[in-house]
């Protein structure tokens, strides 16, 4: 069976991607790539810790 995916555009860099590769946040649609540009970016500027460690 073909199953036809859904698509959602990201508002950063406004390609389409499958729609359960497609995140919400603060009202905005964003790819994968671009939630973890945002991710890395609010770490940096101390706004979320990200732990690395196995524990």
């Amino acid at each position: 069976m073909d199953r036809k995916c859904k698509l959602k555009k990201c508002d950063i860099c406004k390609k389409e991607h499958d729609i359960a590769d497609t995140f919400i946040f603060q009202e905005k649609s964003y790819c994968m790539d671009d939630l973890y540009s945002l991710i890395m970016e609010l770490a940096e500027n101390g706004v979320v810790h990200l732990d690395f460690s196995n524990q």
